[in-house]
């Protein structure tokens, strides 16, 4: 693991992973808030970014923040990258259009030398015009060997998103490029040399739709409708396109694979399907070449509705697969985990009152159990549990929720060691969301944020620190008017404010920590009434720094994303 430092950004090897959310058909991400812009400092090099005389303040962290923003000039939605305070603002993307130009969102490559980024010429045609020249580039964070990575459009043709692959050398991306009415997938390397398409032959009416690389990237998956037999059906492929195979058993017409997930490890593929039988989906599994096809899932009751394509997950060492569905009584949706071949099949949750249901659940992050939320005790009073894969050692990890609040746990995420689990309640005050932390059987079960100001006060959404260690979150804390940004222990002792001062509806939008967990990035009005902008400072809310120029007169940062850990 290798350190970052001030050095330049074409030097430097910035690192990221975070596809952020912006408008059109682009890969997405959060949108981060303001933060104080820091005091004074000496000058320093301005790069290309923004204007106004305005110091550098303090010491910059090791990692870059890009975001999409009015920076230099009206009318144009710019990618920019450059350091903590400001310096070495650079801006990523070729010239646009004036007046029409946009960056639609963006992507760090894993090892942080690119970024990639889609935009379009037009930007007062309606987000997804057919007539849009929408196109995929990448570029250095400096700005430099700027690169459009697609081949070359038909008329009316477009990029309508990309995906790095895991090493950061190729990029997939879903366009027409070949036909305007089939969209179809296609990989290129990071400087648009060596373009392929990866699906086979297509007709009008036909299309791909949903993709994604394999953990080692060595192939790609994806989704294909065919409208003569009005059949979804899942393939996968090498980069170059030479190896295609079909995933999924034999379809009759009329069938469709609703979603699919690479295992951990990259060996299977599972999927969600009316395979077997019409308008019943059900979870299968079959190798990457599309051999030694199996289903998952143990017979349904007749009547179930079948598996919704969100509610499966693989385990992280790719042993079991974890879904929800009504298996065992029609209108229930029980928790079930089973080998990938379909065997061991076993049920998580205990028997549930009349009325029960579980509603979503996510994997320890070393696999050896699963937190779920479900009305298991109470008919209607949704609250968080932990099993182990075959149902044993069940244990609820919240506290008792009071008489008269909402009934229900929200919002459970793991630690990132797994060691903890956190969740929003109304644990304490009935009707006021809080932010509690436990072990994952329920004891030591501590609320995170500090005193909330009444009656607006509330917390949300909330991060894991990379490292565990803190929790960063949302709340009505100090001001019942502003939503701030604070970090606080586990057991709620060192709770510490992170933005600076706000102004008058300055609320922070989003956040977002480093991937050191040295510092939080954040959107917010800090510095001009209604202007978001980006800014971060430590846990502890010292060293803050506004990361972005001045903006244009009416500008606003978009959305942003810190490069990657090294």
């Amino acid at each position: 693991m290798r350190s970052l430092t001030c050095a330049p950004l074409l030097a430097s090897a910035l690192v990221a992973t975070a596809a952020l959310a912006g408008c059109g058909e682009g890969s997405g991400g959060n949108a981060g808030s303001g933060g104080d812009g820091g005091q004074g400092g000496a000058a320093g090099m301005g790069g290309m970014g923004g204007g106004g005389a305005r110091g550098f303040a303090g010491i910059p962290g090791p990692f870059a923040l890009a975001y999409v923003a009015e920076q230099e000039r009206v009318g144009f939605q710019d990618l920019y990258a450059g350091r903590t305070n400001g310096a070495e603002n650079h801006r990523v993307n070729h010239e646009l259009e004036e007046n029409r130009g946009r960056v639609l969102s963006f992507e760090w490559s894993s090892d942080g030398t690119r970024i990639a980024y889609l935009a379009d010429d037009d930007r007062l045609l309606i987000p997804g015009c057919p007539t849009c020249l929408q196109e995929v580039f990448t570029s250095r964070p400096d700005g430099s060997d700027n690169q459009r990575v697609n081949g070359e459009l038909t008329e009316g043709g477009r990029v309508k998103s990309f995906k790095w692959n895991p090493d950061g050398t190729r990029i997939a991306y879903l366009a027409t490029q070949d036909a305007d009415d089939i969209p179809e997938l296609y990989t290129s390397t990071a400087q648009g040399t060596d373009n392929r398409k990866v699906n086979g032959a297509l007709v009008s009416g036909d299309l791909v739709s949903e993709y994604g690389w394999s953990p080692d990237g060595s192939r790609i998956a994806y989704l294909v409708y065919r409208e003569a037999d009005n059949v979804r059906e899942v393939y996968s492929n090498t980069h170059d396109g030479t190896d295609n195979r079909r995933v999924n058993g034999p379809f009759d017409p009329n069938r469709q694979v609703k979603s699919f997930k690479w295992s951990p490890d990259g060996s299977r593929i599972a999927y969600v399907a009316d395979q077997a039988t019409e308008n019943l989906p059900e979870l299968y599994t079959s190798a990457a070449d599309g051999s030694d096809n199996q289903k998952v899932n143990a017979m349904l009751v007749l009547g179930s509705q079948g598996l919704h394509p969100p509610l499966y997950e693989w385990s992280p060492d790719a042993a079991r697969i974890a879904y929800e569905t009504d298996q065992e009584v029609v209108g229930v949706r029980e928790l079930y985990t089973s080998a990938p071949d379909g065997s061991d099949n076993q049920k998580v949750n205990p028997p549930l009152p009349t009325g029960g249901n579980v509603t979503g659940f996510a994997w320890s992050p070393d696999g050896s159990h699963i937190a779920y939320v479900a009305d298991q005790d109470t008919a209607g009073i949704v609250e968080l549990y932990t099993s182990t894969p075959v149902g044993s050692d069940n244990r609820k990890v919240n506290g008792t929720l009071p008489a008269g609040g909402f009934g229900y746990v929200a919002g459970f995420q793991w630690s990132p060691d797994g060691s903890r689990i956190a969740y929003l309640a109304d644990q304490d005050d009935a009707r006021v969301w809080e932010l509690f932390a436990s072990l994952p059987n329920g004891t030591e079960n501590h609320k995170v944020n500090g005193p909330l100001q009444r009656p607006t006060g509330g917390v949300g959404p909330y991060l894991w620190s990379p490292d565990g260690m803190r929790i960063a979150y949302r709340a009505n804390q100090d001001d019942p008017d502003l939503r701030e940004l604070y970090t606080s222990t586990l057991d709620g002792f060192d709770n510490e404010k992170v933005n600076g001062p706000l102004l008058v509806d300055g609320s922070v939008t989003t956040f977002e920590w480093s991937p050191d967990a040295g510092r939080v990035a954040y959107l917010a009005a800090q510095d001009t009434v209604g202007v978001l902008e980006v800014y971060s400072s430590e846990w502890d809310g010292s060293g803050n720094q506004r990361a972005n120029h001045d903006l244009s007169s009416g500008g606003q940062i978009s959305f942003y994303a810190w490069s990657p850990g090294p």
